[in-house]
């Protein structure tokens, strides 16, 4: 059993966190995990294989409630305008940012290969000037970490920002192993 009480990791406030590990033959079972931060909510259960004979499945969920708790990584902006600062590389977090995000999805494998299936939405999301109604991506990969092969996917409705509006976008992304 773990528990961590309030913490700072990487600079984003955690809450509370608990997860129920069991390890045996090879195997690491998730009875629970549960973590919740600034960032937002996950939690898992399932296994998975640690050894390359034992193979299992781990489900996950998290939940973004607000793209605010996720600042330091989505949106950053060279400080200072002039001068040495602005060739220097510092960078200050920019404060517009909104919407919430879902994902959801499944780890089947072990350490040495596992495949990774999962699904995002997200809505009213905003990253300083640019805007997404609703956002939806899928992920099918096989053979990780790697030789990656599948399918990444991404459905964007409604973008709008300060010089483009479209109406929809739709991008994908088929990896063929061996870095093709």
């Amino acid at each position: 059993q773990l528990f961590v009480d309030r913490s700072l990791v990487d600079g984003v406030r955690v809450y509370a966190g608990q997860t129920n590990l069991h390890f045996d033959a090879g195997l690491m079972r998730v009875d629970s995990l549960r973590a919740e931060s600034v960032a937002g909510e996950l939690t898992a259960s399932g296994g998975l294989g640690l050894v390359a004979s034992r193979i299992d499945s781990l489900r996950f969920r998290g939940v973004v409630d607000s793209l605010g708790g996720l600042r330091r990584y989505l949106a950053r902006r060279p400080v200072g305008d002039s001068g040495a600062n602005a060739n220097s590389g510092a960078l200050a977090a920019v404060d517009s940012l909104e919407g919430s995000l879902t994902a959801t999805g499944t780890l089947i494998g072990n350490l040495s290969q596992f495949a990774l299936t999962a699904t995002a939405e997200g809505s009213g999301l905003r990253i300083v000037n640019t805007t997404a109604r609703q956002i939806a991506a899928s992920v099918r990969l096989a053979a990780l970490p790697d030789s990656a092969t599948g399918t990444v996917a991404i459905r964007v409705d409604t973008l709008l920002g300060d010089s483009f509006a479209l109406a929809r976008v739709a991008a994908r992304a088929d990896l063929l192993g061996g870095g093709r």
